[in-house]
Parts: C-alpha cells; sequence; structure tokens
C-alpha cells in the first residue's frame, strides 16, 4: 500500500513540474467553461475574446492569425447548412458576429511573440463527417500534444462546439487548428482566447529532485522495516 502512495505521489509531482498538456473537446456543453477554469485555477489571466469585429487574418498585439485554408468573412450566426440529424447543441447558437468562414480543408495557426498558457476558441457547424484537430507547439516548434474531436457528433445549425488546449508549464508559443473537411461541411471560427500567467511556478535543479525522490523512498523503506 505504502508503495503504491509513493510512486503515486512521485508520479504526480514530476506532471506538475515538467508540465502537461490538457485538451478541452470532451464536453461539449462545457467544454470552454471547463477551459477557463483549470486557467483560473492554474493562476492565469485570460485575455478579452480576439474577435473579427474589428479585424481579419494577421497580427493583434501578441497574436498573429493565419491559414491556410480557402475562406471568406461573413456576418451572421453561421453558416446554417441545414443537416440537423442528430444534432447537438454544443454551448448554444453562435451569436450573430462576424466570423472566419473555412470553406474547404487546410490548417488555421494563432502564433505568439511570446508563450501564452492556453488557448481556446469557438468551431460553428461542424458536421459529423469532418475531422477537427488542436495541436499546441512550444518556441522551438515541437509538438506539445494534440487533440481531436470525436467522430460523429454534428453541431449544425450553427451551433458552438469549443475546442480548448492548455500547458500547465505555459510554453505554448503557437496553437493550429486542422480542418479536415467531410461531407462538403464548412464551418466557421470565432472568439479566440488565450490565458498568460501559468507555469510561473520555478522548476527545481535535478540534484533538488533527486533528494527528494531519494526520501521519500527512504520513508517507505523505514517504515516497512517497523511493520511487525
Amino acid at each position: 500500500m505504502m508503495k503504491s502512495i509513493c510512486f503515486f505521489i512521485v508520479f504526480s509531482f514530476f506532471s506538475f513540474v515538467y508540465g502537461a498538456t490538457i485538451g478541452f473537446i470532451d464536453t461539449a456543453a462545457i467544454n470552454s467553461t471547463a477551459w477557463a477554469s483549470q486557467v483560473l485555477a492554474l493562476g492565469g489571466t485570460i485575455n478579452s475574446s480576439l474577435n473579427f469585429e474589428a479585424h481579419s487574418l494577421g497580427t493583434t498585439g501578441i497574436a498573429t492569425l493565419s491559414t491556410t485554408c480557402p475562406n471568406v468573412f461573413a456576418t451572421g450566426v453561421g453558416p446554417s447548412q441545414g443537416n440537423v440529424t442528430a444534432s447537438l447543441p454544443g454551448e448554444g447558437l453562435h451569436v450573430s458576429s462576424r466570423y472566419i468562414h473555412l470553406t474547404n480543408s487546410g490548417t488555421f495557426t494563432i502564433a505568439f511573440s511570446t508563450d501564452v498558457g492556453a488557448v481556446g476558441f469557438q468551431t460553428i457547424d461542424l458536421f459529423t463527417d469532418t475531422t477537427a484537430k488542436i495541436e499546441a507547439f512550444n518556441s522551438s516548434g515541437v509538438s506539445l500534444g494534440s487533440f481531436t474531436r470525436a467522430a460523429g457528433t454534428n453541431f449544425q445549425n450553427s451551433n458552438v462546439y469549443y475546442m480548448g488546449i492548455l500547458s500547465t508549464t505555459g510554453n505554448i508559443r503557437s496553437v493550429v487548428f486542422t480542418f479536415t473537411q467531410g461531407g462538403g461541411d464548412t464551418i466557421g471560427l470565432d472568439n479566440i482566447q488565450y490565458a498568460t500567467g501559468i507555469g510561473t511556478v520555478p522548476v527545481p535543479e535535478p540534484s533538488v529532485l533527486f533528494l527528494m525522490v531519494i526520501g521519500i523512498f527512504g520513508f517507505v523503506a523505514r517504515f516497512q522495516l517497523k511493520r511487525p
């Protein structure tokens, strides 16, 4: 029993120190709420939503938006393609506003001039056959992890499906959304959010970590020797 507890403590500690990447794609009704709650729990600060009312692609503040998808900018609730078979409400109907309409497969990239801890955004009108993936990268271009939404979920007409990603060490430099069209689907993106201030806890030196681990295992060994 004590050995199991010991291994759990060590595993949890190293996961916190060296970081983990968390995806927010599994609970369509509350993905954005879960994302925001985790950001705040880790001491992060969420920016105001980066939307398309006053700008298109390019740089705004620390964020630069680009896409390889054929696209147009539109104003309204969304593409509203009309196939509502087994439709899910997600986080509700997209509020009428200007959004980017992706009309075919490709990628949408959000790059930052400095590290951030978390990124999320609204997809609009996502259809059953379409693949949607979110992936984060560090400043060296190394993937921190990716998450793909479950197949078979339909968010037409123009309902919001939020996708978010978070690094507990706050080292995200870019996020890439990959849209692989299925069934002629076209989708919208809007209301991009990012968070700073995550992962500011200093990482202990390797020698300190080694001594801590030895101490934990020493405690367990001493406890077992005292047992009758």
